[in-house]
Parts: structure tokens; sequence; C-alpha cells
């Protein structure tokens, strides 16, 4: 629960990781013992952050007043550049996570430029990037999977739910999607490629992609 309130008050789009957590627990069905405990510490939790973010973000939650001048939208929020979301920026997150701004187009590139040109434009740096990187974490899952299902389950969902989160608020707000406010989905990708790199040595051979990952990182 401390730890949860300090990575919500150090970064408020962690909360789509806690959701992943909770839609985690939601699907193993853990004993009623170990439930009514993580229910308890979510309830501690929303006590601790969700009055500072409804004052934070003007939200209104007393059903008994009524301030449609002060009511929070998703609308009214913006930052970034003025631009729409584009599913090819969600791709550019495990790019991003993968080999930083450092490697193929950068970030002010795709602001400036939505279509696929200016990632063709580096597709000599992109290419091998996506190749290996997809194939390290094709064999992170693949492991993980084989191994734990529950583990499998909950890096795919701390990697999908703060991407896809952000996202979402980004295409209702005034947002400009942005590889940083995923930052919560890194955890998973770095224990993804871990998997992956772990599950590649111990194949024959497996030395020559781990060693083409670790060119890429």
């Amino acid at each position: 629960t401390l730890s949860s309130a300090l990575m919500l008050f150090s970064f408020v789009g962690s909360m789509f990781l806690v959701l992943a957590q909770n839609g985690w627990v939601a699907m193993i069905r853990p004993a009623r013992r170990i439930l009514g405990r993580w229910l308890a510490a979510q309830v501690i939790l929303a006590c601790l952050f969700v009055p500072w973010f409804a004052r934070a973000y003007h939200l209104d939650l007393n059903p008994l007043e009524s301030h449609e001048t002060d009511r929070f939208s998703l609308g009214d929020l913006k930052a970034g550049y003025a631009r729409p979301a584009d599913p090819l920026h969600l791709g550019y997150v495990g790019f991003v996570f993968g080999v930083g701004y450092s490697w193929g187009p950068s970030n002010r590139q795709l602001h400036e430029d939505l279509s696929l040109g200016s990632v063709l434009g580096k597709a000599h740096q992109v290419i091998p990037a996506v190749i290996l990187l997809g194939w390290c974490g094709v064999a992170g899952l693949r492991h993980l999977w084989t191994r734990s299902r529950r583990a499998a389950l909950l890096v795919v969902l701390g990697l999908l739910c703060p991407v896809a989160g952000a996202y979402a608020v980004a295409l209702a707000s005034g947002i400009a999607y942005n590889a940083r406010y995923t930052l919560s989905a890194f955890p998973a990708f770095v224990l993804l490629l871990a998997a992956g790199l772990w599950s590649l040595l111990q194949r024959r051979l497996g030395w020559i992609p781990a060693c083409g990952v670790f060119s890429v990182l």
C-alpha cells in the first residue's frame, strides 16, 4: 500500500498500473483471506489518493452539490504539441523502451510527421531493432507462460494497461500522446526482455540473437 501510494503521488499515470494489478487479482481469484487483505489495501490506497486527485483536477465527488463551471473534464486537459493520437505511437513506446531516443526516428520527428515516412526513413535502424526486440519479447512471454501463467499474465497486464490507458486519455483529451506517460509499464517491459534473454541463452546458438539484443540495447 505504501509503495503504491508513493508511486501514484510520484506519477499520476501509474494509476493504470494499479488497474492492471487489480485486474490480475480478479483474474487469478486468490484465496478469500488473501483477497480480503488485498481489498483492504486498495481501500486504504483509494482513501489516500482519490482526495488528492479530486482536488488537483477539480473533480466534484459530492453528489449533493453541483458546480458545472468547476467540473472535471478530460477534454480540458492539454499538454504537449497539438496533434491527434496515432496508433503508430503505441509501437513507438516499445521501441523507445528498448533503444531510447538515440536510435531510429526522434520523438520530435514523430511529433511533426505522423506518417510511416518518418519511420521508413530510418528503416535500417528500426527494422533490426524491432526484429530483435520482438524476438526477445516473444521468447520471454513463452518462457514465462510455460513456467507460470499467473506471472505471464501479470507482466502482460503491467505492460499493456499503462500504454493503452495513456493512449485512451490522449484520445479523449488535448494531451499529446508521449512515451513518457507510459513510464509505469517499463518494469514489465524489462522483466519480459530479461525472461527472453534468459530463454535464448538456454538454447543452442541462442547466444547469437542474445548478442544482437544486447547490441541494440
